[in-house]
């Protein structure tokens, strides 16, 4: 931490959230360096900046954030160190962040996915990341997605039925799932092999069984995920792509003339969340507080594509 002293005793003084504080200062450490000053003293673009590029893409995490280097500054202003004004006018802009970290419709995931991705004529495993990431934008989770079998692929009405749940097909994704379902063998890419090279594919029932196991770990494959995405310099995540489906289907909606519910989504997402709930940390609170994450970072997608 720039200034680590300072940054401590105010954290001692602050006595809670100290791992959280941490992180905000390790994320400013850099552009503090740069300037060769302070939080407190940074001008507003530098401060900004960090707050758009180093800070979360979540409105209320970013919201958190912005509240925390406040409170450091005010901590600073009490204690006798000197402080700028760039803190004045500091704002949640998540826009072009959004931009970068995630996508607006199946047509611009199938972009990116044909970008980073081997194409999916050349039958290579990554028919099944790609599957995996269209799993995501149609709103299913991870670790469920993982346990997707082929014969919950249903092509003619276009849905994946998977624990009591119905997920769309995107036309763009069809390809993909169709060699993830058929392949039983995958093209093996190595720039040593001068000829194509094949490798039987793992037998089972599992949509995401490669060569080796009937069913690809979840640590695998988001280490697989997150290697493609960070060699194509790439910063977005199967949370992001999905919260980016979610979004598609709540402003198709909108565009119908419906109001968007994020209310199911929200009990659903408490459901899964392991919690002691108290009077005044309510599991109806909990919810609502979630639901609201939702809307906040609804409208932020929405003003950075729509």
């Amino acid at each position: 931490m720039y200034n680590e002293e300072r940054k401590k005793k105010f954290l001692e003084d602050r006595k809670k959230n100290s791992a959280f504080g941490r992180s905000i200062f390790k994320a400013t450490e850099q552009v503090e360096e740069q300037y060769g000053m302070d939080l407190a003293l940074l001008p507003s673009e530098a401060l900004q900046s960090v707050v758009n590029e180093r800070l979360g893409i979540r409105t209320r995490s970013v919201g958190t954030a912005i509240t925390f280097i406040k409170s450091y500054y005010t901590w600073c202003k009490e204690n006798g160190f000197d402080v700028g004004n760039g803190i004045d006018g500091l704002s949640i802009q998540n826009e072009e962040k959004i931009r970068n970290t995630m996508v607006s419709s199946p047509k611009h995931l199938d972009i990116l996915l044909n970008s980073v991705f081997d194409p999916v004529q050349e039958e290579t495993m990554d028919c099944i990341y790609r599957c995996f990431l269209w799993m995501a934008f149609s709103g299913m989770e991870d670790a469920d997605a993982m346990e997707v079998k082929v014969d919950e692929i249903d092509f003619d009405d276009m849905l994946i039925r998977h624990n009591n749940g119905e997920y769309e097909l995107y036309k763009e994704s069809i390809a993909a799932f169709r060699k993830a379902c058929s392949l039983t063998e995958f093209v093996y890419v190595n720039p040593k092999y001068s000829k194509k090279v094949t490798r039987n594919r793992f037998p089972g029932e599992y949509l995401m069984r490669g060569i080796r196991s009937e069913k690809i770990s979840l640590m695998t494959m988001r280490g697989i995920i997150g290697t493609h995405f960070r060699n194509n310099g790439l910063k977005i995540s199967y949370n992001r792509i999905y919260l980016s489906g979610v979004f598609y289907r709540a402003y198709e909606m909108e565009r119908a003339g419906f109001t968007p519910d994020f209310s199911v989504l929200a009990a659903e997402r408490v459901e899964r969340i392991d919690r002691n709930y108290s009077e005044n940390y309510s599991k109806k609170k909990v919810t609502t507080a979630i639901e609201q994450d939702f809307i906040d970072d609804y409208s932020s997608w929405k003003q950075a594509f729509a």
